[in-house]
Formats: structure tokens, C-alpha cells, sequence
């Protein structure tokens, strides 16, 4: 029996575009905390992320899931 799914080179360049999105992500995390004048603990206070975690995120040394990002609409994350 054959498969039906196939791999393609399309395929291939879905995780390349994964680190721009990555990269907007996390300047935009860090650019709207400090615009809003919160420190990293004002904002893990605010969205029950560890400031830690925070910090690694907008380094790139961790990466955030989008569920995060949106599991409260009224976290200042999500907005």
C-alpha cells in the first residue's frame, strides 16, 4: 500500500519560516514591555510566566508556544 502523504521541498522550508515569525515574536514581546515601562517582573507578575522565562524568550534561548501567547486574551501578552 502507498502512501498518500508525500514530502516535498515546500515541506522542507515550513521550519525556515518558523524563524522569522519567532524573531517578530520575541522583539515585539520585548519592545511592548519595555514601551509599557514594566520590568521583567512586572510582566511575569502580570501573566504568571516566570521572569526568567521571559528573559530567555526574548533572547532566543527558549522558544514560546502561540497557545501561550494566547491562553488569556486579556493577558498583556495576547494583546
Amino acid at each position: 500500500m502507498q502512501s498518500s502523504l508525500q514530502y516535498s521541498q515546500d515541506d522542507a522550508s515550513v521550519g525556515l519560516m518558523t524563524q522569522p515569525v519567532d524573531d517578530l515574536v520575541r522583539s515585539r514581546l520585548r519592545a511592548i514591555r519595555q514601551h509599557l515601562g514594566w520590568s521583567l517582573d512586572d510582566l511575569a507578575a502580570k501573566t504568571g510566566v516566570g521572569a526568567s522565562t521571559i528573559s530567555r524568550i526574548e533572547t532566543g534561548r527558549r522558544t514560546i508556544s502561540f497557545d501561550v501567547l494566547s491562553a488569556d486574551p486579556s493577558s498583556p501578552i495576547a494583546q
